[in-house]
């Protein structure tokens, strides 16, 4: 039992080295976020447009 706990904490000192050794690539993710980025935008900015629209046509016949 000495030795698998010399083992485990041997194991443990070296653990935090190995795991930030390799640090994923992400650049090729980023970028095609940052392709599809403004065609998002566009449909969001559409879709809110519409959503004041039926807003304003509903407030204005209230109103009258």
């Amino acid at each position: 039992m000495n030795l698998l706990r010399k083992v485990v904490l041997a194991a443990s000192t070296f653990l935090p080295a190995v795991a930030f050794a390799a640090a994923p690539v992400v650049t090729d993710t980023t970028t095609e976020i940052a392709t599809y980025a403004a065609p998002i935008v566009a449909i969001g900015l559409a879709s809110l447009a519409i959503v004041l629209a039926v807003k304003g046509v509903k407030w204005f016949k209230r109103a009258l």
